[in-house]
């Protein structure tokens, strides 16, 4: 069975230069197997490896568009020497190629995933101070509970 999900949305953060941004996208169940994601901030192709009726093992790849505005800390300007991005507001994004597994089952649900961060800037607004790097590599880990 194959099954096609729109969806559409808004984006809001008061700190952003735009702070409403629009969202479409899509969810496609190829097959049984095969999913697709096809909506911002995560692109990618999902695999069941598993099924039973207890729990589910999926293998998935693609890519993730991060990122947000924070103020830091006054004390954080002081404490690198650089008192003008004390109490600012930071502008992060980031862009990932990521590869990992998923694990459901009995009210649970984890994830470990590992990639690499092929685009990350970090950028003071009112200092104009911005600071970029080539890459870097990254993990992560979740579990959700669903009561």
């Amino acid at each position: 069975r194959t099954d096609l999900h729109l969806l559409g949305g808004l984006s809001i953060d008061l700190y952003r230069q735009s702070p409403v941004i629009p969202f479409v996208g899509a969810l496609w169940r190829a097959t049984e197997r095969w999913n697709f994601r096809l909506t911002l901030p995560k692109l990618g192709v999902e695999y069941r490896a598993y099924q039973t009726p207890e729990a589910t093992l999926d293998l998935f790849t693609g890519l993730s568009f991060s990122g947000g505005q924070y103020r830091v800390s006054p004390e954080l300007g002081r404490l690198r020497g650089r008192h003008a991005i004390g109490g600012q507001i930071l502008s992060f994004s980031q862009q990932e190629v990521l590869a990992g597994v998923r694990a459901a089952g009995a009210g649970l649900e984890g994830e470990i995933y590992g990639g690499w961060a092929y685009a990350r800037r970090l950028e003071y607004a009112r200092p104009g101070i911005v600071l970029e790097s080539n890459g870097a590599p990254t993990v992560g880990v979740s579990l959700i509970a669903r009561f």
